[in-house]
Parts: structure tokens; sequence; C-alpha cells
């Protein structure tokens, strides 16, 4: 390995993709500790899941592998329908609304995803992904 070092870009969305792992994981327990309600074991393998995916996302994009993007870019088509649904299920609500926390996240997350959707896509990101790992 060479002392080439990493694009910031992808030095940020690793760091983004490991903050989403943590949100994942959080959300369910603290939401269910402070809800005072039990985590259904559905719930819990999922949230386990989405961290899982987006933790080996993350070290993935730090180590330059081509499987890494594309599970990133899955991830990030996913999420962002995901979250682009929840916008329009809620879109009467967000209008009144616009402070809302489900508001606010869901914009954030769609442009973040689309963000990192044309990073990941632009033509010298992909070109270091693809150069042999003895040059990197």
């Amino acid at each position: 390995m060479t002392n080439r070092k990493l694009p910031l870009g992808l030095m940020f969305l690793s760091a983004l993709l490991l903050i989403l792992a943590l949100r994942a994981l959080g959300w369910l327990f603290i939401g269910g500790l402070l809800g005072g309600r039990a985590i259904e074991l559905g719930q819990g393998l999922l949230s386990l899941a989405t961290t899982m995916i987006l933790l080996a996302s993350a070290v993935g994009l730090l180590r330059l592998r081509e499987w890494a993007r594309w599970l990133t870019l899955a991830v990030c088509s996913a999420y962002f329908g995901l979250m682009l649904f929840n916008v329009i299920v809620t879109w009467s609500g967000l209008r009144s609304n616009w402070s809302s926390l489900t508001a606010m996240n869901s914009i954030e997350a769609i442009i973040v995803l689309a963000s990192a959707w044309w990073y990941l896509n632009r033509k010298e990101i992909r070109q270091l992904f693809r150069q042999p790992n003895e040059t990197r």
C-alpha cells in the first residue's frame, strides 16, 4: 500500500455513514428506553443489521473497495427512497409545521444521500476504486 491520501470527500462520507450507523442503533434503544417500551426482536435485529451494513460500507470506502462503493450506492438509494416516501406521506403535516424533527431529518437525509450518490459516481472517484490493490 502506498502513502496515497484518501480524498476528503471519502473520509467525510465514511464519517457520515458511521454517524448513520450509530443513529440506527441509538434511536432504537434510546427511543425504547425513553418511551418506556420494550424493544421488539424484529426491530432490534433490523437495527443491528442496518448498523452492520453501514459500518461495513464505511470501512470498505476507507479501504477503497469497489464492493463498498456499490453497497453505499445501494444503501443511499434505499434510504433516499424511504425518506422521500416519508416526506410524501407526511406532507400535509410538514407544510403546517416545518420545524418538526421529522421534516428536518427527512430533508437533511435526502440532501446528504443525493450528494453522496453524486460524489460516488464522479469519474475520478469511480476510477480510484477500480485501481488494483497494489497501487493503493
